[in-house]
């Protein structure tokens, strides 16, 4: 959590906050494919759909960071 904590606040030095905070949502990608990957764990497909908007609403910040 600590070095959770020092990349978040090392991101916020060089980018803006409207950036950053969204990229955060990443590791709701991470968790479900880390679960399902690596333990077995049984993702259905509604999870996967809202990984996917996750994914999309990322790229739409990222996109829109110009």
């Amino acid at each position: 959590m600590t070095i959770e904590l020092a990349a978040l606040l090392a991101m916020l030095s060089v980018e803006n906050v409207s950036f950053v905070i969204p990229m955060t949502a990443l590791s709701y990608v991470v968790g479900a494919m880390g679960g399902a990957f690596f333990l077995g764990e049984r993702v259905g497909p509604a999870r996967w759909m809202g990984v996917l908007i996750v994914c999309a609403g990322v790229a739409l910040v990222f996109a829109g960071r110009r």
